[in-house]
């Protein structure tokens, strides 16, 4: 037999001496002091808990700069046909996924460098809920000279969905565009800041809506037909949301219990809605009801919980 193989014999062996002495019957030997200490650190880790949301800060004026670019839907109409540039300012991945036909599609953070855009009268549609950030911009790019008049389209890309103005989705996206009668709960916590919305509940205890991130200005208790009458009564007394000095025009959100009862309202709605003038103010739907903003809400509590806390280490590696 050759010697490496000798050694190889002999070293197997000493690998089994201590399974053999410790035998069926002895307990296994202690882990290793560094794995103790691994194991006893992670094991007196603090445990995350959920920590509440802090609310929506109030909103913080605007200035006068930035009051001064806001524009309505029916004036943008007019200075589009007196020659006027759309500009879908949105981020590239947003654009791409719902292209705004006949606006170029410029990122918010490249207008100011875009010499395609120079001298041009801009008509600015973002997001709905960039108003704030969008108005700072547009403030930025008045003063910068380098642009004819420079307006931020009030209601973004919603504004243009909803007066049917063509849109081409993206058909390689994974999910395809939500309604733009539809706010998505993250969409609602960031325009509550900025006072967008004006909230009706629809079949939700008072107990129950205290769940949301602002009080309804309409709070119905029945949930059908009958609530959604009281609903356009109370829009009608309401009458339309227009633009302050000092805040942009409020949307009204309808919120009802949950998603099943969210989908069915939405639908009679839509379909009583058809029979309303066209200058009736439009109304938005949190998606998936009070229902779905409590989980989007415990999802960003545990996401917060679990900031900064290191993960799990694998002991003996």
């Amino acid at each position: 037999m050759g010697r490496p193989m000798q050694w190889r014999l002999r070293l197997a062996a000493a690998a089994l001496l201590p399974l053999a002495a410790s035998g069926p019957g002895t307990a296994a030997a202690d882990p290793a002091p560094a794995e103790q200490t691994c194991r006893r650190a992670d094991a007196e880790a603090p445990t995350p808990v959920d920590m509440p949301l802090a609310p929506p800060a109030p909103p913080a004026p605007y200035t006068e700069a930035e009051r001064a670019c806001w524009i309505g839907w029916r004036e943008a109409r007019q200075r589009a046909a007196q020659g006027a540039s759309w500009v879908d300012v949105r981020e590239a991945g947003a654009a791409q996924r719902l292209r705004l036909a006949g606006a170029l599609a410029v990122p918010r953070a490249e207008v100011a460098d875009k010499a395609a855009l120079r001298g041009l009268d801009l008509l600015a549609v973002g997001d709905a809920g960039d108003l704030r950030a969008l108005s700072r911009e547009c403030a930025a790019w008045r003063q910068s000279g380098r642009f004819g008049a420079v307006h931020v389209v009030l209601g973004g890309v919603r504004a243009w969905r909803l007066a049917g103005m063509p849109v081409q989705p993206d058909p390689h996206a994974a999910t395809p565009p939500q309604p733009p009668t539809v706010v998505s709960a993250a969409e609602y916590r960031q325009g509550v800041a900025d006072g967008l919305w004006r909230v009706v509940t629809l079949g939700i205890a008072p107990e129950d809506a205290h769940a949301l991130a602002q009080p309804p200005v309409l709070a119905l208790p029945a949930a059908n037909a009958a609530g959604l009458g009281a609903l356009r009564q109370g829009l009608a007394g309401a009458g339309d949301a227009t633009a302050s000095e000092k805040a942009p025009p409020a949307a009204w959100l309808a919120v009802a219990a949950d998603a099943a009862a969210q989908a069915r309202l939405q639908a009679l709605w839509e379909q009583r809605q058809t029979a309303q003038p066209a200058s009736a103010p439009p109304v938005l739907w949190l998606q998936g009801g009070l229902d779905g903003y409590r989980s989007y809400i415990a999802q960003q509590h545990r996401l917060a919980a679990h900031a900064g806390h290191a993960l799990p280490r694998l002991c003996g590696f």
